[in-house]
């Protein structure tokens, strides 16, 4: 795969996801609360179906295992989740500005985790960005360009999907670029990640665990 066409792959990645999340917008809230307000999971749940359904014929029936690795990455996975609070301390501070305080201590409230929406956002995204970033574009980017180029351009592009296209389409939905900021040093872990362990299992047990984290700190 070249730089191009993984680009497109990824256009089509967006359209697809935004396509499927634009039917809250045609179904009145007010008689579908309950239902829209877990509309996350059920997109989630087809998207899973949809890129597995795409990868199993795209690469085929093996594409969709999880190798074996040392469990050396596995460790390293939750060494790095659980360092997540001051990381994104960092991170928040080169990109707002704002002070440390919160790189040492930090509070967890696992009663945010209240809703098919979020359990979805922990269990199911990881599994969907991870077989299609690192595993698909990644996997097929590192056949023609070396290891720096590969993860560069992978966590570029997994970054740019995390941009809030949907605050285009509803007023409360808010413009900001910093979960795609964040979510590109994410990518670039993640990528290190697989490239070193061989299995995609790492990245998305890493990947679980820092969306569980983000859901059940209280800032």
């Amino acid at each position: 795969m070249n730089i191009p066409k993984s680009i497109l792959y990824t256009i089509f990645y967006i359209i697809f996801t935004i396509s499927i999340a634009l039917w809250v917008f045609l179904i009145p809230f007010e008689k579908y609360a309950s239902l829209i307000k877990n509309g996350h999971f059920f997109n989630s749940i087809l998207t899973l179906v949809c890129v597995a359904f795409f990868l199993k014929n795209r690469e085929g029936t093996d594409f969709l295992k999880i190798q074996r690795t040392k469990l050396k990455f596995y460790l390293i996975a939750i060494g790095i989740g659980i360092l997540f609070p001051p990381i994104r301390a960092v991170l928040r501070f080169i990109y707002y500005q704002e002070n440390l305080n919160g790189i040492l201590t930090y509070e967890f409230d696992i009663s945010r985790i209240n809703s098919l929406a979020i359990i979805a956002s922990i269990l199911i995204v990881p599994i969907i960005e991870e077989f299609f970033f690192r595993k698909f574009i990644q996997g097929n980017l590192i056949q023609n360009y070396n290891a720096f180029v590969s993860i560069l351009i992978t966590s570029l592009l997994f970054a740019f999907i995390h941009f809030p296209f949907l605050s285009f389409f509803s007023k409360y939905i808010e413009l900001s670029m910093y979960q795609a900021f964040s979510t590109f040093f994410g990518g670039i872990i993640m990528g290190l990640l697989f490239y070193k362990s061989k299995s995609i299992g790492p990245s998305i047990v890493l990947h679980m665990i820092w969306n569980m984290m983000a859901y059940s700190i209280i800032n």
